[in-house]
């Protein structure tokens, strides 16, 4: 069976002062300068409390989705900060059936979301002037559901290459998952 898997997870520890951790921040210097955080005055749809952000790549029309954990969505113009922005609202069909959304990651084939259930969804990119997408779930293995608890963290990402990997935190641990053609279970 030349299924594909997800590889094994990381069981090594990793030590913050022994691996540099004490030096990274410390390397930057502030240069006196402090800018306040400005709230983006944006005018979503009525009742529409978004759970998830997701960047979109260059191709994204220059706008950043807001996502609910049942599929409902609106875009945000970027440079909205200038005045008052109003949310374009879209629907992302399809994603109840696998289970309420953990993450959402927007990469240049669309939307990837990481549902409750483990398993993952792709949903083209909703256009902005459209009102929905159509999300399948990928043909991949489900995330282990018990590292899917109410205080995991969680999230998938496609790399540029087509390789597919996930990010689970939970309990003070993260694994870290990538999905291999022709793993088996042993590694």
């Amino acid at each position: 069976q030349n299924e594909p898997k997800w590889g094994p997870q990381h069981a090594g520890t990793h030590s913050f002062d022994n691996n540099g951790g004490h030096r990274r921040l410390a390397a930057h210097e502030s240069s006196g300068d402090s800018r306040p955080v400005v709230p983006v005055p944006v005018q979503w749809p009525a009742a529409f409390e978004p759970d998830h952000l997701a960047c979109g790549p260059h191709s994204a029309e220059n706008h950043v989705a807001a996502v609910t954990v049942t599929g409902l969505g609106a875009f945000v113009p970027l440079g909205s900060a200038s005045g008052q922005a109003v949310a374009s609202p879209f629907t992302l069909e399809g994603l109840l059936e696998l289970g309420m959304a953990r993450s959402v990651t927007w990469g240049h084939s669309g939307l990837l979301v990481l549902t409750g259930s483990g398993k993952i969804a792709s949903c083209p990119s909703p256009r902005t002037g459209l009102d929905k997408s159509t999300c399948t779930p990928l043909e991949v293995p489900a995330l282990p559901w018990f590292l899917l608890d109410e205080t995991a963290v969680a999230s998938a990402a496609e790399l540029d290459d087509g390789r597919l990997r996930a990010v689970v935190g939970t309990g003070g641990r993260v694994a870290l998952y990538e999905l291999r053609e022709g793993a088996n279970d042993e590694t």
